[in-house]
């Protein structure tokens, strides 16, 4: 909500607007330097990192070099831009603190102060010579922020009567406190907390009886001067029953019955998660395979939607037909209207033709659908692959992919929320466009829009190729801040073929970084922050050649070896929330889902009935931290989960 306080002075009046809804807007592209000249265009190095001039820090002050790097009516002093107040011996300082409200919130919410200036996004300046009347509020001098309802509450039974409860910081308001309410069946709430919670999202409540249902709200509290606001949550319910492991959920998904009879074996793809009912829990997207005796396909890959309960929503059948169509051409979730229902969204083949759905995710019917301008038949052109990319840093765009290896025919299509097509590029038969398994999305450039990047091809926001390097096919493609010391993002290849071993190269630019041949076909592997004596993030390989499995290298971001041998560094998961990361070795995901940052463990697999399996592990040891959930703070990590493939 905004608060208005009109300050009345013989020569002018000062109306002061600060948006208190919005929270303190900090830019998330920080990247290591040492001086300015190592930081991108428009970004000043401050305390090693790049950050945007006029960007918010953490403590609500935008940062600047020169007065001229922040709002008119500020001035930089030592680094941050502050107010800058009346001259002439008037402080207007002293009236605005005076009418109720602290300087500090004044510059947390991003507003300066000045004389004869409007300024449409702060604060209105009208003259009114000769005129003189006292220091007023406005009707509305109060001021309530609304807050959305938390989520993601995660509730877990410990021993002796415990029970831990862990959330996720609201990305808006993260200085917000938090307070805990407790009731048994048919009894009152009462506040379990003795003081707001301020220095963490989790919390342990004692004195639980076993056997006995209990339920528990979460409250929010955000305070700044004058401005409040409240929130509930749902009520979230619990069978209080003591158990001593980590298992958040172990859930038996339901059986799918084939038009062509029962399957022999179910072949799963990846898994999809998101909110589709809009409860503030996850739920559950997989693809699957419906195998006969011999290996061979019964039926094309479908998709097949759950609960976070587990219960069955409903299934679709793709029309894909291949021995990897679950792995490689599943279908993906994402909340594309902003309603906080995510949509489910997917391309199925009809005869030879495409078709791009997006269908309720609750329901599955059909909201939206269109036909894919796809130029080519053939079944041996891999794809579709599937992103979500936000090409006007706004809005979600569906991309849409096709071709694997350098003769393939690669195509791209892009089509806004209704299904318009935006864009389309299609590669020259042998044009030595070698692609991936999956298409992947960043802001490579740093302009607060994504671009595309398959296989050594990266495209602009608009369709146009960025740059492009005359590589083969890439098995591993992986993005992200990974060598700290050079500004900006990074892109490391592994090769299936030409030009073989892995590679690090500037996002932006496609410059090699570096290169290593220590095997030719790099098959496997992940980039991930897993050694603190290593600056930047290691990546992890596996080689092969046609016996089989070689050997496994990892290494540092500046490509030397640190490990190499028989080994497997598993999954990194973020599990105990200080870095860096873990890794474990038969984890199939590693993702934050519910309660606070850090990650849980996620394992899928068949029953011997041909149910599917799927467990949940979380880490419920408290920790006295609070950070915002990497869904919230890392655009990378947030979007990955909608790539497609492998």
């Amino acid at each position: 909500m905004r608060k208005s306080i009109s300050l009345i002075f013989p020569i002018w009046v000062i109306t002061v607007l600060y948006n208190c809804s919005s929270g303190v807007d900090i830019d998330k592209r920080r990247f290591y330097c040492e001086s300015d000249k190592e930081c991108a265009s428009g970004y000043i190095c401050v305390n090693n990192e790049c950050i945007k001039k006029g960007a918010a820090t953490d403590t609500g002050l935008r940062v600047c070099r020169i007065d001229e790097d922040c709002f008119s009516g500020e001035r930089c002093v030592e680094g941050r831009c502050e107010v800058e107040f009346g001259d002439g011996g008037l402080d207007v300082k002293d009236f605005i603190e005076d009418a109720g409200v602290d300087i500090k919130d004044i510059n947390e919410c991003g507003i300066s102060v000045i004389d004869d200036v409007e300024c449409d996004m702060i604060f209105g300046v009208e003259d009114i010579s000769d005129t003189t009347q006292d220091i007023s509020e406005g009707d509305d001098a109060g001021c309530d922020i609304l807050l959305d309802s938390p989520k993601y509450i995660l509730l877990q039974p410990l021993t002796n009567g415990q029970i831990y409860i862990g959330w996720r910081l609201d990305k808006n308001y993260p200085n917000a406190g938090y307070e805990i309410y407790r009731k048994s069946k048919n009894g009152e709430y009462e506040k379990v907390n003795k003081s707001i919670i301020y220095d963490s999202t989790n919390y342990i409540d004692s004195g639980l009886e076993d056997g006995k249902e209990y339920t528990y709200r979460l409250k929010e509290i955000y305070v700044s001067g004058q401005c409040r606001g409240e929130s509930f949550s749902e009520e979230r319910n619990v069978l209080y029953q003591p158990r001593n492991d980590k298992i958040y959920k172990e859930l038996i998904l339901k059986k799918i019955i084939y038009p062509q009879g029962d399957c022999i074996d179910q072949d799963l793809g990846f898994v999809k998660f998101g909110d589709v009912d809009g409860d503030g829990e996850i739920d559950y997207l997989i693809t699957v395979d419906c195998l006969a005796k011999d290996g061979s396909v019964i039926e094309p890959a479908n998709i097949h939607i759950y609960k976070s309960d587990g219960t069955f929503l409903w299934n679709f059948n793709t029309g894909i037909r291949s021995p990897n169509a679950a792995s490689y051409f599943q279908w993906t979730v994402w909340d594309l209207d902003g309603d906080g229902k995510a949509e489910v969204f997917g391309t199925q083949k009809i005869d030879k033709e495409f078709y791009l759905h997006i269908k309720d995710g609750a329901s599955g019917v059909t909201k939206k659908q269109v036909k894919i301008p796809y130029p080519v038949g053939d079944d041996s052109v891999r794809g579709p692959y599937h992103a979500i990319a936000y090409l006007d840093g706004i809005n979600p765009y569906i991309v849409v992919a096709w071709g694997t290896y350098f003769w393939e025919h690669g195509y791209i299509a892009v089509f806004d929320r209704n299904l318009n097509q935006i864009w389309k590029w299609e590669a020259p038969p042998y044009g030595n466009y070698g692609g991936a398994h999956s298409i992947r999305v960043a802001d490579i450039d740093l302009d607060g829009k994504d671009e595309i990047i398959h296989g050594g091809t990266v495209f602009d926001e608009n369709g146009v190729i960025l740059w492009r390097q005359p590589w083969n096919h890439c098995d591993i493609v992986e993005i992200g801040d990974i060598l700290k010391e050079r500004p900006g993002i990074e892109i490391f290849y592994g090769f299936e073929q030409d030009p073989g071993g892995v590679r690090l190269v500037e996002a932006e630019s496609g410059y090699v970084i570096w290169e290593r041949h220590d095997y030719f076909h790099a098959h496997l592997g992940w980039t991930d922050d897993i050694k603190s004596e290593y600056s930047g993030m290691e990546s992890f390989v596996w080689y092969v050649d046609e016996s089989g499995w070689k050997e496994g290298f990892l290494y540092s971001a500046n490509g030397d070896i640190i490990d190499r041998g028989d080994i497997n560094y598993g999954t990194p998961v973020d599990w105990d929330g200080i870095p860096p990361k873990e890794t474990l070795f038969s984890s199939t995901y590693a993702m934050d889902i519910i309660g606070d940052y850090r990650e849980e463990q996620i394992y899928v697999e068949n029953t011997k009935d041909d149910n599917i399996i799927l467990k949940i592990y979380t880490n419920t040891e408290l920790i006295n931290k609070r950070q915002l959930s990497p869904w919230d703070s890392d655009p990378i990590y947030r979007l990955r989960h909608t790539w497609t493939g492998k």
